[in-house]
């Protein structure tokens, strides 16, 4: 599969080297959302009507064996590639309590939402937190 072309790739044949991400749920979950938006925006001008967006990740792996692969080449220069230039798709978070025994804070560095929207841009909320950090509570609206 994936992993294992990722591995040819990398000239690891002893045993699959996982991606950096997980590229087939990634892709995926952003076909089903870009799916179910494009419903909502239907359905405004649509009376009882409903939709159904289905997506596979069998068939986003299939999809994603059917592009055309990036030579060697650019993965070997991607892998001497500065931070810097890269600095524009960047987010960084600053996350607490999660710095091993210490519970030091520390910075996560991701990248960011891939797309942008007329309306209302994606974003990440926060960064992850320990769990039980937050107390339960209700919460009312205000009037």
């Amino acid at each position: 599969g994936l992993a294992h072309e990722h591995s040819v790739a990398l000239g690891r044949l002893d045993q699959p080297e996982h991606l950096p991400a997980q590229f087939l749920d990634y892709v995926t979950g952003y076909l089903a959302a870009t799916g179910a938006m494009q419903c909502l925006g239907q359905r405004s001008s649509a009376t009882d009507t409903s939709f159904i967006v289905r997506a596979s990740l069998a068939r986003t792996a299939e999809w994603l064996k059917e592009l055309p692969r990036v030579p060697t080449e650019v993965w070997e220069a991607a892998d001497n590639l500065p931070i810097e230039a890269i600095a524009d798709w960047l987010r960084t978070s600053h996350v607490h309590g999660f710095g091993g025994a210490s519970g030091e804070p520390w910075t996560l560095t991701s990248l960011d939402v891939p797309l942008s929207l007329s309306v209302q841009s994606p974003r990440l909320g926060t960064a992850p937190v320990p769990v039980g950090s937050s107390p339960p509570e209700f919460v009312v609206a205000e009037e």
